[in-house]
């Protein structure tokens, strides 16, 4: 099982995805825990990484874990992904690691690994993205 952090970002009711290089999915920014990290130390970093800003600390908020296939790892694999939502400092700007950014709505998740559809489908359900 991939143990993964994600940060979700929200403005104007929609969502803020983001799509490396190699990959045919979009995902929300974070990734993969390296070994000791904390759930924040994971975010912080990989928010510098794919996006280039800082997340601000005191904004970010547990909003729950989801279980699902992992994209793109073969037949089998799955991913625990730990979910938080929050604010950020600065502008976006896309970084060498990702190839692309969209704010989305609900209805357009078909783009979107299946972890992020699960994730996507509870904002929705918390009527916090439209």
């Amino acid at each position: 099982m991939l143990d993964v952090v994600a940060f979700i970002y929200i403005q104007n009711r929609k969502v803020l995805v983001v799509r490396s290089h190699d990959k045919d999915r979009f995902y929300f920014t974070g990734g993969k825990r390296q070994p000791g990290e904390s759930d924040v130390q994971v975010i912080y970093r990989e928010v510098k990484e794919e996006i280039d800003a800082e997340v601000d600390l005191f904004s970010l908020n547990h909003l729950d874990s989801f279980e699902a296939a992992a994209h793109g790892h073969g037949e089998g694999k799955s991913v625990k992904m730990v979910c938080y939502t929050g604010l950020i400092k600065g502008q976006i700007k896309i970084s060498s690691e990702i190839k692309e950014y969209k704010w989305i709505l609900s209805d357009e998740m078909a783009i979107c690994a299946p972890a992020t559809q699960i994730a996507i489908n509870k904002l929705k359900e918390r009527d916090l993205i439209d």
